[in-house]
């Protein structure tokens, strides 16, 4: 090879070389994120959680405080990504730790006040939180006017993770568009007719819809393993589990049944009330008839 010939084939080299290079970095810039997400993430969705999380350990004196959720950090699609997974982890975490602290907190005040919890320290939904609160409103607020403040607990914080999960997930789409699935499906009741305005609620998300006049219902999920809570007035509430994988549609359909009639059991209540004018004080006799029994006493008594 002469000078010439190994001149040229440097300058290949080099021009090879530039190249791959150039298409190096305009890669590495095809990755990065914009860093205005970012800060918009952290100041809008990751503070309003941290707010909500301080409002949480605010009402807990007797039990750990709810560590609350890092800054996002990234600086490039794979990082946000990452971070958007974490994101969505979180709240699930979130989740599960207020309501469990938040019953903590309840039982420990019920039992220096009244020596038994009066919270099932399994809750970890919203759900059960309600579910929870209803019961305490029902058996201990007529014994103790503290269990309404712990029923009241209980709501506010099921609204409360709810809007949690809201955020995070809000913060999760916009830092990277997670792999989706659809579940689509009908509601028909036990005669295979459609029930309109059913609930659709799906447990370990924000996501919910209802019924159309035909049965028929459609939701966008991300990837993963999901329990469908269906409610409709006149039927009995159902659970479906589901799974949702990218780019699938999921079949949910859906069978209720109605809800047992009990027209019989208000005859019998009505069967039971006193007539209009009867004295409840004496079952089964009119005024009448409890004056004569009265006057019939003072006789006696005077003999």
């Amino acid at each position: 090879m002469n000078e010439r010939q190994a001149g040229t084939f440097l300058l290949t080299l080099l021009l090879v070389a530039s190249l791959a290079i150039a298409g190096l970095s305009g890669s590495a810039t095809a990755e990065e994120i914009d860093d205005d997400v970012v800060d918009e993430v952290n100041d809008d969705e990751i503070a309003t959680v941290n707010e909500m999380v301080e409002e949480v350990n605010a009402g807990l004196g007797n039990v750990s405080a709810v560590e609350g959720v890092d800054p996002v950090e990234a600086e490039t699609d794979a990082e946000a990504e990452a971070e958007a997974e974490r994101l969505w982890d979180e709240a699930d975490r979130l989740e599960e730790a207020v309501l469990t602290q938040v019953v903590a907190e309840i039982n420990y005040r019920s039992q220096e006040k009244i020596g038994r919890d009066i919270a099932d320290d399994s809750v970890s939904t919203p759900e059960e939180a309600r579910t929870e609160a209803q019961n305490i409103e029902d058996t201990y607020v007529h014994i103790d006017e503290d269990a309404q403040t712990a029923a009241d607990s209980l709501w506010q914080n099921a609204d409360r993770v709810e809007a949690i999960r809201e955020n995070l997930t809000a913060a999760a789409t916009e830092l990277a568009d997670p792999p989706t699935g659809v579940v689509e499906g009908t509601v028909t009741n036990d005669d295979g007719e459609p029930v309109d305005g059913a609930e659709i609620a799906v447990e370990g998300s924000v996501e919910s819809t209802t019924t159309g006049a035909d049965g028929t219902y459609e939701l966008e999920l991300r990837e993963g393993s999901y329990t469908l809570t269906v409610e409709a007035d006149d039927h009995e509430g159902i659970e479906s589990t589901i799974e949702v994988a990218e780019n699938e549609t999921v079949d949910g359909d859906v069978t209720m049944a109605a809800t047992e009639s009990d027209d019989d059991g208000d005859d019998e209540a009505d069967a039971d009330e006193p007539d209009e004018g009867e004295d409840d004080g004496l079952p089964g006799f009119g005024a009448a008839t409890a004056l004569v029994a009265l006057l019939a006493a003072v006789a006696i008594a005077r003999r």
